[in-house]
């Protein structure tokens, strides 16, 4: 990828980070604040929002200003609303929901619907999801992540048509894209076949925010390690951390351990981080260390490019709008479907020639 390319790629990224903090008919920020606050030239913000623009998610107001497009029939003009539910910072970051994001912008421009952004904080009293389908009349959504099937009945109680993208519990109900259940599986049985046999795991089970996901995902790799006749030392299983001085202190330990993994599986989101750590030990990853991630973002500072396995954010996208559809047609539709999972391979898993097939055997 080119340095251009890069710059466009930021640029686009940037401007759509923009546009979850606007409802329709709201202004961008003006053209040199974004300069400043992305550390991008004019060029190449223009070229951003003038794509914007012909998607028609855009509109320039003769010395006004750049707006999200705003309603103005609302029996000619189609208007779908993305609710980041359970949001606690996970649109601000570049990471997997961003992605999500960028995709059901390209998905409401070829639906020819009009996009809108909501943000409800994961401390937010359920109430709050009535207030905003009240304030916006919302008629057609997205639900992003939400963490409580109250969220989804609310929005059945109004009529709404709507689908749940990722949510953090299992639906009863759908339309529902959820996570792919075999995604740790998935990472471990690709360690296995390579030879290993010690294997540690980073998870993101935080009390403070309950995930069936996370949680279901722990248990896999416990599961899956406990059937193959693997020890997990306490030491091998860390809790993630935001903070990389504390991340950096649990992987000192996990490493300090005797013996130590081999093997580690991670989550893309503090991937980063952890290939710093590694490099500030003096751990060539792919050699000294394997790593296997999830999810799968394509990530061009990284180095070796790691392997993962590839939850492509663009196909949950895809089949979120094919829910949403079927539901338009047919109220009653309620189906519950998650894509299928790649592996993609890259330099960051050694192959171990002569691998012990149990722990005794460690």
């Amino acid at each position: 990828m080119s340095i251009r390319d890069i710059k466009n790629r930021q640029a686009e990224e940037y401007i759509r980070q923009c546009l979850v903090n606007l409802n329709a008919g709201e202004a961008l920020p003006p053209l040199r604040r974004m300069q400043q606050e992305s550390q991008l030239g004019r060029n190449v913000l223009e070229n951003a929002i003038r794509k914007l623009k012909h998607d028609k998610v855009l509109e320039t107001r003769a010395r006004s200003g750049i707006y999200l497009t705003e309603r103005i029939h609302e029996e000619s003009l189609h208007i779908i609303d993305l609710v980041a539910c359970s949001e606690i910072s996970y649109v601000e970051t570049d990471n997997f929901a961003m992605e999500l994001i960028n995709h059901f912008l390209a998905g409401a421009a070829r639906h020819q619907l009009t996009p809108r952004f909501h943000r409800i904080s994961w401390y937010a009293p359920i109430s709050e999801y009535e207030e905003i389908i009240t304030k916006y009349n919302i008629r057609n959504a997205l639900l992003m992540m939400p963490h409580h099937n109250d969220i989804q009945k609310i929005f059945d109680h109004h009529g709404i048509n709507y689908a749940v993208v990722l949510p953090r519990y299992y639906p009863n109900t759908g339309p529902a894209v959820i996570d792919a259940p075999e995604l740790v599986e998935m990472q471990l049985q690709y360690l296995f076949r390579h030879g290993h046999r010690r294997i540690g795991f980073i998870h993101t089970v935080d009390l403070g925010f309950a995930s069936l996901t996370d949680l279901l995902r722990r248990e896999a790799f416990y599961r899956f390690m406990s059937e193959n006749g693997l020890t997990v030392r306490p030491e091998w299983v860390i809790h993630y951390s935001q903070k990389r001085e504390q991340l950096c202190e649990r992987l000192d330990a996990m490493f300090a351990s005797s013996p130590k993994p081999t093997a580690l599986v991670v989550s893309d989101w503090f991937l980063k981080n952890v290939y710093e750590y590694m490099k500030q030990r003096r751990l060539t990853i792919g050699r000294d260390i394997s790593l296997i991630s999830s999810d799968g973002l394509e990530r061009d500072d990284l180095h070796p490019k790691p392997t993962s396995v590839v939850n492509s954010t663009a196909k949950i996208m895809e089949l979120a709008w094919n829910l949403f559809e079927r539901r338009r047609n047919d109220p009653e539709m309620n189906s519950i479907d998650y894509i299928g999972l790649t592996i993609r391979e890259g330099e960051s898993v050694a192959e171990l020639k002569e691998a012990p097939q149990t722990c005794d055997e460690i």
